[in-house]
């Protein structure tokens, strides 16, 4: 099969099997690399010290898949319906509301590569990357025309907005590239403006150590005391800088059942995570981003949250 012919039926069976945006790049070095070396020197990457450790990996994907030739990359839409949005006093990020996109993206994927192969015959080598390995999905997903880097640092797509899960295939297969999306941010700092704890120093620059996803999700010491009254009520991430985007006007709710909310009722409650023993926590988060985090961090967080609420409603 010629390779435009095979690079079609790839993006027509991702697409059947519920990926939305799909696009093939080469494995050539980010553009981005000197900058991404510069954010890593500066420490701005705080706790996630995996960033520092393997970041020469990142900026060649030969150190993850020797034979790649190319890249298929795939997006899936989680942007979160409104009117399913659990009740409560504490806010979680949506992408953490359903199943941990590891696992559905992984099986998806894998899926996806089973049936390339069965319905076209050719036989070849792949690797799935879903976000552990050490690769920069970002500019490969912006490089294969899935979207563009906004000022916040995520990917945005001009039909989907900010709310997109990124999936990385290195292969073997040497498969034309697709072109990248031009730059829609424009003059607009939203996304800026709306961090609440200034953690978008300036466009397309992340200070991970004031970022309440990252000091909520990824920081297992303690949040420092500064930031405290900053993370308000903010229990498992934050989405002030994808909400915010503009371009989101075009994304519509996910049509992924895996990504619906589970723990509905205790979702968004602090008390819950502040007094859960090890064992019932572990049984009602099992599978869910939640649980990467863990119960202790998730009672540290719910003890900033209750303790910032109370704060609130003395002073109102």
């Amino acid at each position: 099969m010629d390779p435009i012919h095979l690079s079609n039926a790839i993006k027509h069976e991702a697409w059947r099997l519920g990926f939305d945006p799909v696009g093939i790049t080469g494995p050539e070095p980010p553009e981005s690399a000197p900058q991404f070396l510069d954010w890593i020197r500066k420490g701005y990457h705080g706790e996630m010290l995996y960033l520092e450790q393997r970041a020469q990996q990142r900026l060649d994907l030969r150190s993850v898949f020797p034979p790649v030739r190319s890249v298929i990359v795939v997006g899936m839409n989680y942007a979160p319906d409104p009117t399913t949005a659990p009740a409560g006093k504490g806010r979680v990020s949506c992408y953490a509301w359903g199943k941990d996109y590891h696992i559905v993206m992984r099986s998806r994927m894998k899926h996806l590569l089973a049936r390339v192969r069965e319905q076209t015959g050719v036989s070849f080598a792949a690797r799935i990357c879903v976000d552990t390995a050490p690769v920069l999905e970002r500019d490969l997903a912006r490089r294969a025309g899935l979207g563009w880097i906004g000022k916040n640092t995520c990917l945005v797509n001009r039909n989907l907005g900010t709310w997109l899960f990124l999936g990385v295939i290195p292969t073997n297969l040497d498969l034309p590239p697709d072109t990248p999306q031009k730059d829609r941010c424009g003059t607009c700092r939203k996304c800026l403006d709306a961090c609440p704890t200034g953690a978008l120093i300036a466009p397309r620059i992340l200070d991970a150590r004031k970022c309440i996803s990252a000091l909520t999700i990824e920081c297992r010491t303690s949040i420092p005391t500064e930031l405290k009254p900053s993370i308000g009520n903010h229990l498992f991430g934050c989405d002030e800088c994808l909400s915010v985007c503009p371009w989101n006007r075009f994304s519509r709710p996910t049509r992924e059942p895996s990504f619906q909310p589970i723990n509905r009722d205790i979702l968004f409650d602090p008390p819950f995570f502040l007094n859960v023993g090890e064992s019932e926590f572990r049984k009602r988060f099992q599978n869910t981003p939640p649980a990467r985090t863990g119960r202790a961090a998730l009672a540290r967080n719910a003890a900033i949250v209750l303790d910032n609420l109370r704060k609130k409603e003395s002073t109102a």
